[in-house]
């Protein structure tokens, strides 16, 4: 029954992780069609619907391995306070009995607690390799654009500034005109 329960919820926690690293993958293919088009404020609210859809997908899954370990740690103090039990208060069972009852114990506790993590580990690489990603290309986007916005910016600067001196030459020809008329 335990195993049949690490069994379900390991499989709610690929599932859950799956869905989150799948909207992961849409909204950076959304991304990259709308990148050229998108300013630094939508680039930001897609930088954070991105971390929305990570968490959504991770603390679940968070959440479930660290009900498994709980779990496991739960059934192993249950065994090891009744070994206690009928060890040292009942006397039911041999030194040796106890001992191997609390050696099953803790190797189940560590082999189901070590499972989860790896499992959750598993699951949620690919999730969070979709989010770096996604941010990743948000960043390259973002400095892009801004680097963009400077270099016009510095190509308007010039611009008038030529025309600036453009006037006032004007200006200074017309002055100097006036004054030999």
């Amino acid at each position: 029954q335990y195993a049949k329960q690490e069994m379900t919820n390991n499989s709610k926690i690929t599932s859950m992780v799956k869905s989150g690293a799948d909207q992961q993958a849409k909204l950076l293919e959304a991304f990259n069609k709308h990148k050229n088009t998108m300013n630094i404020q939508q680039l930001d609210n897609t930088a954070k619907n991105a971390k929305k859809e990570y968490d959504a997908a991770v603390k679940p899954a968070q959440q479930a391995r660290d009900a498994i370990v709980k779990a496991a740690e739960d059934k192993y103090k249950s065994t090891k306070s009744t070994a206690d039990h009928e060890y040292k208060d009942l006397g039911s069972i041999s030194k040796s009995q106890y001992k191997e009852i609390l050696a099953n114990a803790q190797k189940q506790r560590d082999d189901v607690s070590t499972a989860a993590e790896d499992q959750y580990k598993k699951v949620t690489k690919h999730a969070a390799n979709q989010y770096k990603s996604t941010v990743s290309a948000i960043s390259k986007q973002k400095t892009e654009s801004i680097t963009n916005q400077q270099l016009q910016d510095t190509g308007v600067s010039t611009a008038a500034a030529s025309q600036s001196q453009k006037v006032v030459g004007h200006a200074t020809k017309q002055a100097n005109s006036s004054l030999k008329a």
